[in-house]
């Protein structure tokens, strides 16, 4: 029966595994059982986890092969293997084919683009298609936070301090407050600078004191005691 051969590949997309993904894809050729679209989408699944890429375009191709077309799911799988791998080159491509294959990329697609230029830490690519995930908001002009968070990401992690300031207004002021999230994902960035300047501490004073400064001129008043209360705990003067 298909659907077990299948049952295994999805445990081992699971758990990130395409070796152990691709031994059962095997034994189902094998068996004289044709894959699935379902167990394609599991093997890609799989690769999306460890961010083969290269494996995970190989089989999409071996799908157009079998007269097994990827769908949106099998799409997705293949940009976040792009964003796992932190390439946006590949990503761009990967979102033009499935235009191309008559899909139209929705937000949550074009956003692992934003994401896979942050994990690069290119700020102007990330702009770029920020854009575009806000044009494709049905009512236009509207991102989501995620998104926001990944732009930040680029700028920090590119080095441009001011650039990032101006992203978190610009994301408090569309209704999305950075949180816990965006304070870790801010440190995460700073950590991965390719020429760091700038250590973890330094990184935990300044979210602090942005996060706090945003929300005192947004007179949010719960914010701005918390983000007081973080900057205290790495050693920051709430006086000052």
């Amino acid at each position: 029966d298909g659907a077990i051969y299948t049952s295994m590949i999805q445990c081992a997309a699971r758990v990130g595994d395409p070796s152990r993904a691709k031994e059962w894809l095997t034994r189902m050729k094998q068996a004289g059982l044709a894959p699935e679209l379902s167990s394609y989408n599991a093997m890609l699944q799989a690769c999306a986890r460890v961010g083969a890429i290269q494996d995970a375009e190989q089989w999409i191709m071996e799908m157009d092969v079998m007269g097994c077309p990827p769908d949106e799911a099998s799409y997705f799988s293949l940009l976040n293997a792009c964003v796992k791998a932190g390439d946006p080159d590949r990503s761009e491509f990967w979102i033009d084919q499935m235009s191309s294959s008559g899909f139209r990329p929705n937000q949550i697609c074009l956003t692992t683009v934003v994401h896979a230029c942050a994990k690069k830490g290119d700020r102007k690519r990330a702009e770029k298609w920020f854009k575009k995930v806000e044009e494709a908001f049905d009512g236009g002009g509207c991102a989501n936070r995620i998104a926001y968070n990944c732009v930040v990401c680029a700028c920090v992690k590119a080095g441009e301090m001011e650039a990032a300031e101006r992203w978190l207004r610009k994301m408090n002021r569309a209704g999305f407050p950075p949180d816990t999230i965006t304070q870790n994902s801010v440190l995460r960035a700073a950590e991965e600078q390719a020429s760091p300047g700038m250590y973890r501490e330094d990184a935990e004073k300044w979210t602090a004191f942005t996060l706090a400064a945003i929300c005192i001129e947004a007179r949010d008043e719960a914010g701005t005691k918390h983000w007081i209360s973080e900057g205290a705990k790495v050693g920051l003067d709430p006086k000052r």
